[in-house]
């Protein structure tokens, strides 16, 4: 697994976590897009801080932990960000 399919695994987990999870889906149904958006980018970025941790502390072997991970995890952080939008278009708001 690479660091960019991991990463938009996880942009699709926190939109379908985000869209129909109970309490999570009431607390962020209340916020306004640019709260939504900012919500959604700060979860994938603390995601890809996740997992270049776990690269720099040898608990994933899919990343490493040097310029050249970080550079592979931003572009990541890029394809997390826009399968998480085009899964959050592709749910239903009002479930």
């Amino acid at each position: 697994m690479t660091s960019t399919f991991l990463s938009q695994v996880a942009g699709v987990v926190l939109s379908l976590a985000f869209s129909y999870i109970p309490g999570l889906k009431d607390q962020y149904s209340k916020l306004d897009s640019t709260g939504k958006s900012g919500v959604m980018a700060l979860a994938i970025i603390l995601v890809a801080c996740a997992i270049y941790a776990g690269a720099c502390y040898g608990l994933l072997d899919n990343v490493t932990c040097d310029r050249g991970g970080a550079i592979g995890l931003v572009q990541a952080v890029i394809a997390a960000l826009i399968a998480n939008q085009a899964i959050f278009l592709l749910t239903p708001k009002n479930a």
